[in-house]
């Protein structure tokens, strides 16, 4: 029902619609001309089609190697969290499972998918609760929020400066 195939100039349109409808600018062939182009990284970025051709998920990875010389996947270096771009969980899961396999097709020691939002439990994976997103509401009011940091807190805060008028 679905297939996976490697990006390439012909997917360019349809892909970079599809990313920003369904996904974030992690996940567009900008950001994958970035690595390419600005850090030399070799991307693996694959879309998972249906039936009819269509794009239905996004599978934008990177390969490299990490300190301790493993050969690695990872869903995107400088971003946090990358959620799999899809239509749907029966996409969403044919892009895992294609992940998968295509990890044992390369020869990766691993895969490194950082998903914020997104949860799945196969028994192939594992997963790592060593790092956490830490949020704080934030109110309108920025003196009451002022008014509960410790004064630590607010003598490490940026200061704003302002210019006289004329400079």
């Amino acid at each position: 029902m679905y297939r996976a195939v490697a990006f390439d100039e012909s997917l360019r349109r349809e892909w970079d619609l599809f990313a920003l409808s369904n996904g974030t600018v992690f996940h567009t062939s900008q950001f994958r001309d970035i690595l390419l182009e600005s850090f030399g990284y070799r991307c693996a970025y694959h879309a998972i089609l249906d039936g009819d051709g269509k794009i239905c998920a996004l599978a934008p990875l990177v390969v490299s190697r990490n300190l301790g010389f493993r050969k690695a996947g990872v869903s995107l270096p400088f971003a946090n969290y990358l959620d799999i771009s899809a239509v749907g969980e029966d996409a969403r899961t044919a892009a895992i499972q294609f992940v998968q396999r295509w990890k044992s097709e390369k020869g990766l020691d691993y895969v490194e998918l950082r998903l914020k939002n997104q949860t799945f439990v196969m028994p192939e994976w594992d997963e790592q609760l060593q790092n956490f997103t830490f949020e704080l509401a934030l109110g309108e009011d920025e003196e009451k929020i002022l008014a509960r940091a410790s004064a630590g807190c607010r003598s490490s805060s940026p200061i704003a400066i302002g210019f006289p008028p004329g400079m």
